[in-house]
C-alpha cells in the first residue's frame, strides 16, 4: 500500500473492487483515451478478467486508486525487456467524476516517486492522445517533458490523431524533488 494523502492509496486490485472497476470503467470518455485493450462498453466480466491480470503479471505493475475505500482508477507500469529493460510505459485512467480536480497529478507524483525509489528504472514514457489536455498537464505537473508528437500515428474511434510522447528521467525527477 502506498499513501498519496489522507483520503488516497494506491494498492494492488483486489476481487472486491470488480464492481467499481466496472462501474466507472463503462465511460465512453475514458474508452476514447486509452488504447484498444480497453473495452467499451466494459463489464463485469471485463474487471474481473483485468483484476485477474493485475494480480499475476510479473512484467507490469497495475495499481487500484482507492478513495473512501472504493477503486476509482487504476495507475500502472509495463517493464520493458531488453536493450529497454531500465525504462517502463506508465499509463492510467480515472473515474470521470474525479476528473479536473488534482487527483490524478497526485497520484501520479506519487506513483513515480515508488517506481523510482523501487525499481530499476531511469526512464519513464508516457502517450496521451491529441485531445487528452488533462493527462498532458498531469504528466507535465508530474516533470515529464514532451518529447515528440507522431503525427497520425494512433488510429481510434475510425479516425487518425496525434501521438503525443512523453518522458522522465529519474535524474530530472531527483532535481525537481
Amino acid at each position: 500500500m502506498i499513501q498519496v494523502d489522507n483520503n488516497i492509496i494506491l494498492r494492488l486490485p483486489n476481487d472486491n473492487d470488480k464492481h467499481s472497476v466496472a462501474k466507472y470503467a463503462n465511460n465512453y470518455n475514458i474508452w476514447m483515451n486509452l488504447t484498444d485493450t480497453f473495452p467499451f462498453p466494459y463489464t463485469l466480466v471485463d474487471a474481473c478478467n483485468v483484476i485477474e491480470y493485475c494480480k499475476n503479471t510479473q512484467s507490469e505493475l497495475n495499481l487500484c486508486i482507492e478513495l473512501n475505500n472504493d477503486c476509482i482508477g487504476l495507475i500502472g507500469i509495463i517493464f520493458k525487456t531488453g536493450i529497454y529493460r531500465y525504462c517502463g510505459t506508465m499509463g492510467y485512467w480515472l473515474a470521470e467524476p474525479f476528473w479536473n480536480k488534482g487527483v490524478m497529478t497526485k497520484v501520479a507524483k506519487t506513483f513515480v516517486k515508488y517506481i523510482f525509489n523501487n525499481k530499476d528504472i531511469t526512464r519513464i514514457e508516457s502517450s496521451v492522445f491529441e485531445w487528452n489536455t488533462g493527462s498532458m498537464r498531469v504528466l507535465e505537473k508530474t516533470g515529464f517533458k514532451l518529447e515528440c508528437v507522431s503525427k497520425k500515428a494512433i488510429f481510434k474511434n475510425n479516425q487518425f490523431v496525434d501521438e503525443y510522447k512523453y518522458s522522465l528521467l529519474k535524474e530530472e525527477w531527483q532535481g525537481i524533488q
